[in-house]
Order: C-alpha cells, then sequence, then structure tokens
C-alpha cells in the first residue's frame, strides 16, 4: 500500500439533480436531494450577472476517474503508478464547483448568504465524515495499542475540526509515523478544502460590487501568490509545499477562474465544438498520462511541476464542455457517473479501511486483502451516500440537522481530544500489556535537545546537533546519530543507572563523504566538549549500520572521527549496531479482531540471518578492536545482549526492544546498556530498565 496520501473529493460535486435540471442521466442516479454541479453552457444570463448553471454528469465522470485512480493507487501502486495525481484534480474541480455555487447565489435577488452556504455544507459533508470518523475510532479501540489509539485520537480531533493537513505537517519529520499507521491521514486534503470554503467566499464578497473585469484581479492574485509560496516552499520544506493551503490554492483558483468563465456572460464562453474535442482529448490524454507514467518518486514532489499535467487536464475537460464527445459519451457514462457520485465517502471510506487491513494483518494485507477491502469500501460507500447522505440534504428541518451534525461531528472530535489527553485510554487495552505499549512509544524527550546541556554542562551546542545530559558531572559521552539516541535512551530518562551525555545528529553519518555541515558538527561538538567535561572517560561511537549500504567508505568516515576525538584522550567504544529485525515490530504484536495468523517470527530473526544482514558492515568495522592503528580502540556488540547463540530478540513475554524494527525501545536501550555497564563500568551497578527473566 502506497505510503502518499491523496485528497479527498469535494462533497459538492456529488450533489444530486435538482428536479429542474435533472441532466443527461441525472434521474437514474437521484437520491432526492439537489445537485450543484455547474453546466457551462446553461442558458446565458444577461450581461454582466452571474448564471444559474446546470448539472454536468461529466463531471462525476471526472470525479469517478480521479477516485478510481486513488484506490488503485493506495491498494495496487504497482498497477497504479501515478494514482496520485487525483489530488490535483479533485482540488480543481472543488475550485470550479465552490465558485460556482457563490458566482450562482450571488445572482440571486437577496445575494450571498453566507448561513445558507455553510448549512449546505455541513448537511453535504458531515454525514459521512461522521460515520467514517465513529467507525474509525471504534475499530482503533478494539484493536490498536494506547500509543497508536492516543495518536488515533488527535488525528480524529484534527479530522473534526478539519485541521488534519496543519497537524501532519507539524508531525512530519525523521521519526514521524508512516502514512500506512495512520487511519485518518487522507483528511488532510478536507483540511484543505474546508480552509479553502472559509476564505475564499469573503474574498469574493468583498469584490461582489465591482465591476466584472475586476474580479480577475484576487483570481489571478491568489494564484500567482500561490505559486510563489508553492515555489518558496518546494526549495525548503516539502512537507509545507504538501500539506499547506497556501501552496495548494493556486490548484483551487485555476477551477475558480473556469467558473468565472462559464458563470459570466462573455461573447466567447461558448466553446467551438471543434476546439471542444480537442481540449477534451488534449485533457484526457494528460490525465490518463500522469496516471500512467508518473510514479511514486514524483509524488514526493507535489505540488511541484508534474502538477502541470493533471491539473491542466482538467481544466481541458472542464472547459471542453458536457457536448464534447469525451465527455459527453465516456466519461457521462452511467458507471461513472455512479461512482462519481459516491466519490466522497468512496474516498473517506477506503483509506481507513485499508490502514487497518494492514494492521491487522501483521503489515502483510495482499492483494487478495485488499481487493476485498476496496470492495468493502464500495458498498460502504452507497450506503452511505444512500441512507445518510440523500436524506441529510433535504431541506426539510435544514436547522435540526445542521445542529445533530455538528454536535455528531464535534462531539466526536472532542472525544478525540480525550483519548489523546488520556493517553489512549491504556485500561481498555485488556491482554496488551502496559509495559509493552509503552516500549513502542517513541521516547521523543531523547531525540531533540531540551537544554540540559546549557543548564548542566554550561555548552553552547549548535541548533542543529542534539544535546542531553543526565548529569553534570557525565562519565559517558555517547556520539553518533539516532541509533546513539536510542542506545542512551534508558540512561537519559532515568530508567538506567549511568551518567550520560549525549552529541548527536539525525539521518547521517559524520565526516561521511556525502555529509552536510551539520552532519559533521557533530565531531566538533564532541571534541569540544571533552574538552570541557574532565568527568567524561569513555566515549562511545554509536550509527546505524545502513549507511555502509550506500557508502563503502563508511569505516573511513568512523576512522576520522575516532582520530578527531583521540586528542582528548578518553577510552573511545563503537558499538557496534542492533540487529534490525525483518518488520516494523508492531506489526508482531497479537491483537483483537487480527486478520489470519501472524505471529512473532519476524521480530526474532536468527542470529546468523542477521548477522549476514549486517555482513558489509562488520567486515569494514572489522578495523576497530584488533591490532594496527586502531588498537586503542574497543568494540562493544549489541548482538551479544539482544541474541543467544541461535535467535535474536525484538521482545520477549513481557517486554519489547525496539519501537520500529531497527531503534531500540527504552527496555532495548536498558538492556544493551546494562550489559555496558557491567563490562566498562562494573562498579555503577547494572539498570533496572530491563533486567532479563
Amino acid at each position: 500500500m502506497s505510503n502518499i496520501p491523496l485528497t479527498a473529493p469535494d462533497a459538492d460535486a456529488l450533489d444530486r439533480v435538482s428536479p429542474g435540471h435533472p441532466g443527461k442521466h441525472g434521474a437514474a442516479f437521484d437520491g432526492g436531494g439537489e445537485q450543484e454541479h455547474l453546466h457551462a453552457h446553461a442558458a446565458q444570463p444577461r450581461a454582466h450577472a452571474y448564471g444559474h448553471l446546470a448539472y454536468r454528469p461529466d463531471i462525476d465522470g471526472m470525479r469517478a476517474v480521479a477516485v478510481l485512480a486513488v484506490l488503485g493507487f493506495h491498494g495496487f501502486p504497482q498497477w497504479v503508478p501515478g494514482g496520485f495525481v487525483g489530488v490535483d484534480i479533485f482540488f480543481v474541480i472543488s475550485g470550479f464547483l465552490i465558485s460556482g455555487i457563490i458566482f450562482s447565489s450571488m445572482a440571486k435577488s437577496r445575494g450571498f448568504d453566507y448561513l445558507e452556504f455553510y448549512s449546505r455544507r455541513v448537511r453535504r459533508i458531515f454525514p459521512a465524515l461522521f460515520l467514517v470518523l465513529a467507525a474509525t475510532y471504534a475499530i482503533g479501540w478494539f484493536t490498536l495499542l494506547s500509543d497508536e489509539f492516543r495518536s488515533l485520537g488527535k488525528h480524529t480531533f484534527a479530522g473534526a475540526f478539519f485541521v488534519s493537513n496543519i497537524l501532519n505537517w507539524l508531525e512530519a519529520g525523521y521519526f514521524d509515523a508512516s502514512s500506512e499507521t495512520k487511519p485518518l491521514l487522507h483528511l488532510w486534503s478536507l483540511g484543505v478544502e474546508e480552509q479553502f470554503y472559509i476564505v475564499w467566499p469573503i474574498i469574493l464578497i468583498a469584490f461582489a460590487k465591482a465591476r466584472r473585469r475586476a474580479l480577475l484581479l484576487p483570481i489571478w492574485g491568489i494564484i500567482v501568490a500561490s505559486l510563489l509560496c508553492a515555489s518558496w516552499f518546494f526549495r525548503d520544506d516539502f512537507d509545507a509545499s504538501f500539506y499547506l493551503p497556501v501552496a495548494r490554492f493556486w490548484e483551487l483558483m485555476l477551477g475558480c477562474l473556469l467558473a468565472y468563465r462559464a458563470t459570466r456572460y462573455v461573447p466567447s464562453a461558448r466553446t467551438p465544438r471543434a476546439l471542444s474535442g480537442l481540449l477534451a482529448a488534449l485533457g484526457l490524454a494528460l490525465v490518463a498520462g500522469s496516471i500512467i507514467w508518473l510514479t511514486r518518486a514524483d509524488a514526493v514532489a507535489m505540488p511541484g511541476a508534474w502538477a502541470a499535467l493533471p491539473t491542466f487536464g482538467a481544466c481541458a475537460l472542464i472547459l471542453a464542455g458536457p457536448d464534447a464527445w469525451i465527455n459527453r459519451t465516456i466519461l457521462s457514462n452511467r458507471v461513472f457517473v455512479w461512482f462519481g457520485l459516491i466519490s466522497y465517502p468512496l474516498y473517506l471510506w477506503h483509506w481507513s479501511l485499508l490502514v487497518y487491513s494492514d494492521f491487522l494483518s501483521g503489515g502483510d494485507a495482499g492483494p487478495g486483502l485488499r481487493m476485498g477491502v476496496l470492495a468493502i469500501s464500495v458498498l460502504l460507500a452507497w450506503l452511505t451516500y444512500r441512507f445518510a447522505e440523500n436524506p441529510m440534504r433535504k431541506h426539510s428541518h435544514a436547522p435540526v440537522k445542521v445542529a445533530a451534525l455538528c454536535v455528531l461531528v464535534f462531539g466526536t472530535g472532542i472525544a478525540g481530544l480525550a483519548t489523546y489527553l488520556g493517553n489512549g485510554f491504556e485500561g481498555r487495552q485488556g491482554a496488551i500489556s502496559r509495559g509493552i505499549s509503552d516500549d513502542l512509544i517513541l521516547p521523543l524527550a531523547t531525540r531533540k535537545s531540551d537544554g540540559s546541556c546549557e543548564r548542566m554542562l554550561h555548552l553552547d551546542v549548535d541548533p542543529g546537533v542534539v544535546c542531553i545530559s543526565n548529569s553534570s558531572a557525565p562519565r559517558l559521552l555517547v556520539v553518533g546519530d539516532s541509533h546513539a539516541m536510542s542506545f542512551a535512551s534508558a540512561a537519559l530518562v532515568g530508567k538506567q543507572r549511568l551518567d550520560v551525555a549525549l552529541i548527536a545528529v539525525h539521518g547521517c553519518l559524520t565526516y561521511a563523504t556525502y555529509a552536510s555541515e551539520n552532519c559533521n558538527q557533530v565531531g566538533d561538538e564532541a571534541l569540544r566538549a571533552l574538552e570541557r567535561l574532565p568527568s567524561v572517560d569513555t566515549v562511545a561511537i554509536a550509527y546505524a549500520f545502513g549507511y555502509s549500504d550506500s557508502d563503502p567508505h563508511y569505516a573511513d568516515a568512523i576512522e576520522k572521527l575516532v582520530g578527531h576525538l583521540r586528542p582528548a584522550g578518553r577510552r573511545i567504544v563503537i558499538v557496534l549496531d542492533a540487529p534490525k529485525l525483518q518488520d516494523d515490530v508492531h506489526n508482531c504484536i497479537h491483537r483483537n479482531l487480527e486478520i489470519g495468523d501472524h505471529g512473532e517470527s519476524s521480530c526474532m530473526p536468527s542470529r546468523r540471518d542477521a548477522e549476514q544482514r549486517q555482513a558489509a558492515y562488520r567486515a569494514a568495522m572489522s578495523r576497530f578492536g584488533g591490532g594496527g592503528p586502531n588498537a586503542f580502540v574497543s568494540v562493544f556488540d549489541s548482538f551479544d545482549s539482544l541474541c543467544d547463540s541461535s535467535l535474536c530478540q525484538g521482545m520477549d513475554e513481557s517486554r519489547i526492544f525496539y519501537f520500529d524494527s531497527n531503534h531500540l525501545s527504552i527496555s532495548g536501550s536498558g538492556r544493551v546498556l546494562d550489559d555496558f555497564a557491567g563490562r566498562y563500568y562494573p562498579e555503577s551497578g547494572s539498570g533496572d530498565a530491563a533486567r532479563r527473566p
């Protein structure tokens, strides 16, 4: 399953056809509500007025193409490699429809009505959203560990209040959980659209009394400003470019530009038939080409230059109008229209169910299971559309419906917040022990500077370097990357009786051929610390072995760091990396409602296999600890703490030694540090973090 989340279909595109404007296939799918699709070739309004536009079944067809591409990408990324472009198609359609609704409302004698506009949005968006939030929360109650359920609570709150995009941006980083473990990650795009709904009507109404062409000023102004923001974020912060609305509004505003053209009387508004056919062919080629030829690697760079293909393709299809052969024959086909009508609830259901299928199958949801999950998503989407959305869209008792839906959605969000503040309600876990759940929580306190080095050691460390100490007179200085942070974590949180200071950086090997200046600061900061801290008698160097796979000079970088620190005259110990598990340890936990028979084997690799995976690394590191110029360096092998002669342990009956597949948990750190302290600090006594049975 791909870990690139996509957008939710804009709900307004799914409002049903009104009795006055049934559309080509409207009657066949009429659920009794009203349609707010726009039709660029409706009867023309008077000059300089906004027109009332009719339903376009081809836009439902466009939505079907987009949502099916998204489902294909999430379920079978090897078959639909560019399905992530559905995000761009959806945003263009959303801008077109919402702006068209506003323009049409402005044509009424009483003008645009904010209360009516947002009442429609609530009755359209909230029914499916509530059902998915509630179902996702209920499944999580019975299946998720406390740290996972706590995270779900936070995302439930963000989803209910339409700030998921902001939350995911704030969470993004080296240790952020994979998107495949976030059942509500996909609500980020709903957040972008709701934020658009809030901002854009206000801007439009502010220009409502201006001359017709004056409305182009805010439209083009936002397009240009958003593109500039996206370009700036793209250089410095991919996550901001992906999640923040200011980097996405230009796609929505392209749709708005089309709505402006379609709803105003412009002599050239009717596209000539020949040009209409060419536009539709070009649009379909751009959309289909994006879905087929773009790859997951391109998704990381969205919404970059590649976003032009699907966005311009969607614009061309809309501009072509409903009478173009492709729009009239293919996109207005009954099957496409049907999928378009259910695309909003289909999107909401499918991602949450795919994530849970991965969770409950131990991360091994095969093609058959994924196909079954997508089929169930289609069924749930139709049931949601038929029995939840349609009744709520009817105008009868609208104020009561709006109030009830707000209570349900926002109440679910508050329940999510309570779950987050309540640490995932650990008591509900039953057989899953609190200790196991605690081991699976990333110890954030050991991953970022906390001011302790400045307070206790009087060190002024570079902001890009992590520095933490649990003592004003540490005896051990740990230097390295995130694996050094994991190695030292039990002592840093007070679970192991060893006075430790940590100087490390995330995700790079100091003095490697590709190392950044920030990465190489670790060596200089460590040397300065040794010069100022006479209490330190040992330096432990700990880096992930994975760098050796891409850098043949791995050991040279370690040797350079050793040489840099040697003048300080302290004992230097190379900590060989811990075994890497075959799977994320979360997938080795037995859960309620689990699918299939999965267990602990992937988290209990044979020692021979684990050593074989590190063969090149261990061969390179053999230059330390023996004879030769590095004879003064000692080597400590973490394998001896976590493995016996045949098996390596990722867990035992009461503890988890990793919080993913390669970083030690607090218990894992305690187990390794116990042996380290026993060897180098026998007088200190062993810690209590991970005593062996």
